[in-house]
């Protein structure tokens, strides 16, 4: 095919201005579509390293609260720690405040039974002579006559009179 023939034919011309179209366009379109490809790739590229400051701060946030976490815990045992002991020294107070209690209910519980005690020794002492007393006082009726009798009642009931307020004393 020469070049006449080649420019009488209808399909060279569309050939060639399909080759010039889209060389013309081609380019504009490429430089379109390279702009629109970088700034998607730019934006792809933000997001990213977005993507990454969200993560370094989200890892570093997590050890934040994993530490804060072992720190409330670590606090927690301290506390804890320190109740416990602060009950056991309660109870050693309780048991030592009871002790002492104890003891001074003992000691007033000796003193009342001390106290009965020379009471009960009192009043036998005093029925004793009492009973001496009324025993002598009939001995001597029966076996003293009259005036005899009345001047030893009287000697008798003076002298355990003093006996018994000196004895008191």
């Amino acid at each position: 095919m020469t070049w006449s023939e080649l420019s009488q034919d209808p399909s060279f011309w569309v050939a060639v201005s399909f080759v010039v179209f889209v060389g013309a366009f081609g380019r504009l379109l490429l430089r379109r579509l390279a702009g629109v490809l970088d700034a998607h790739r730019t934006a792809v590229r933000d997001e990213l390293d977005s993507a990454a400051a969200l993560h370094a701060e989200a890892q570093s946030l997590r050890e934040r609260y994993t530490d804060e976490a072992a720190a409330a815990e670590k606090t927690a045992d301290e506390i804890r720690a320190r109740a416990q002991e602060a009950a056991g020294q309660i109870a050693a107070d309780s048991d030592v405040r009871l002790q002492a209690h104890l003891s001074r209910m003992r000691a007033r519980a000796a003193e009342e039974i001390a106290r009965s005690e020379e009471a009960a020794r009192q009043m036998y002492r005093e029925r004793v002579a009492d009973l001496v007393l009324a025993a002598s006082t009939r001995l001597l009726r029966e076996r003293i006559n009259a005036e005899m009798q009345v001047v030893l009642i009287q000697q008798t009931v003076d002298g355990l009179g003093q006996s018994l307020r000196q004895r008191q004393a």
